[in-house]
């Protein structure tokens, strides 16, 4: 690791998004599943189960807000762990090639 304190502090950093964002990714396919058990083959309108979800030809309707969480859990998830993994790969010491013989 490097010696000064903030890239200390911006290594930490990348680590804690990375991980989080990793966590939190693999947590929305739990969620996804979840959903998937509960949620009815048909539209639902009365319970306001309308947006329609795939899952590989097995398709189940949601709401509007279960489709929200679930694209907030996807979406800002995986770019939370892309920024701690472009943050840690930025801090990563430059190594210039050596030319072989």
């Amino acid at each position: 690791m490097t010696s000064e304190p903030r890239n200390e502090a911006l290594m930490t950093l990348a680590k804690v998004l990375g991980w989080s964002g990793l966590a939190g990714w693999l947590g929305s396919f739990i969620y996804f599943y979840r959903l998937k058990a509960s949620s009815p083959i048909s539209p639902f309108p009365t319970l306001g189960q309308i947006v329609q979800q795939n899952d590989h030809g097995y398709y189940f309707y949601i709401s509007v807000a279960q489709d929200r969480i679930l694209n907030v859990l996807r979406w800002g998830s995986f770019w939370t762990a892309a920024i701690g993994i472009s943050i840690g790969l930025r801090m990563q010491p430059f190594k210039p090639r050596v030319p072989r013989a």
